[in-house]
């Protein structure tokens, strides 16, 4: 499965690490994030590297080829698009119809937690906003989108404050939506 629409204009890569302790991730996930450039190649190795490690005896043969390939071998997608494209079919289709939710979500949390690192986040979600086809989900903080509340439709240094919290309004709600079971 090929995603066609560039979702990241922001060219923001966050690791494998940072996304596996937001979100429960299957192989539609790790390939959508790496086509986009949100995970490095090396994520494949380092999913399949887990699932082998939980699943030892009931592993496909694709997540033991994946965490056989060298580190010279994963520099190049056409080194995991044989695996990786296989393991895919094995993903459930409601389990696939949530990815783009999923990677929204991660990406939004990275920035919203390094957003001392941006000279506007609000500016940064409304790229994101724009890159996954605006979705309703997270209009609510979004600078040029009126609210649907019109007492929240403030300017200034309210509006500002009234968005950051609509966002981790938002993230909370995924949060509950997409976080990996706890042991």
């Amino acid at each position: 499965m090929e995603y066609q629409i560039n979702r990241n204009s922001l060219n923001i890569s966050i690791s494998y690490s940072y996304f596996s302790n937001l979100v429960t991730l299957n192989w539609n996930d790790i390939l959508f994030a790496i086509e986009h450039r949100y995970l490095p190649y090396q994520a494949a190795i380092e999913h399949s590297s887990l699932q082998l490690s939980n699943n030892l005896n009931s592993s496909p043969q694709e997540v033991l080829d994946l965490v056989c390939l060298t580190p010279e071998e994963v520099i190049f997608s056409h080194s995991i698009h044989p695996y990786i494209d296989k393991l895919v079919e094995t993903v459930p289709k409601a389990e696939k119809e949530e990815t783009i939710d999923k990677i929204m979500y991660v990406l939004l949390d990275w920035i919203f937690e390094n957003q001392e690192n941006f000279d506007n986040p609000l500016e940064v979600a409304q790229i994101v906003y724009a890159d996954f086809d605006y979705p309703k989900s997270i209009s609510e903080f979004v600078g040029y989108m009126p609210s649907e509340v019109s007492d929240l439709n403030l300017v200034g240094v309210k509006g500002v404050e009234r968005m950051l919290i609509n966002w981790k309004s938002y993230l909370e709600k995924e949060k509950l939506r997409f976080s990996p079971p706890t042991p």
